[in-house]
């Protein structure tokens, strides 16, 4: 939750509970694959091949995700662009690896 709508995720601003995060290809083709932050915002896919990656959020019920009120600095801020969409990301097979 942006509350001073600085596109920033500051101390004391708190993720969204509820938020639906599906998940693309980079390529823009679904994964089929969907999931629902936690109470802290949290979200998490498991058991990912190496490839690119984007996700796209949902607007929760009664927040205004449009681009019109996201402010920040394009380089340093953490929201979604148009959309929801997240930028894309490469997963490579060392990020994969666990332990």
């Amino acid at each position: 939750m942006d509350s001073d709508a600085d596109g920033v995720q500051d101390a004391g601003e708190v993720g969204l509970a509820g938020v639906t995060v599906t998940l693309f290809n980079g390529d823009g083709t679904a994964t089929g694959l969907s999931t629902t932050t936690d109470a802290t915002g949290f979200y998490q896919f498991d058991d990912l091949q190496p490839g690119d990656y984007y996700v796209v959020f949902g607007a929760p019920s009664g927040y205004d995700a449009s681009p019109a009120n996201q402010g920040g600095d394009d380089a340093t801020d953490s929201d979604a662009g148009v959309g929801g969409q997240s930028h894309t990301t490469t997963l490579s097979l060392a990020s994969t690896t666990r332990p």
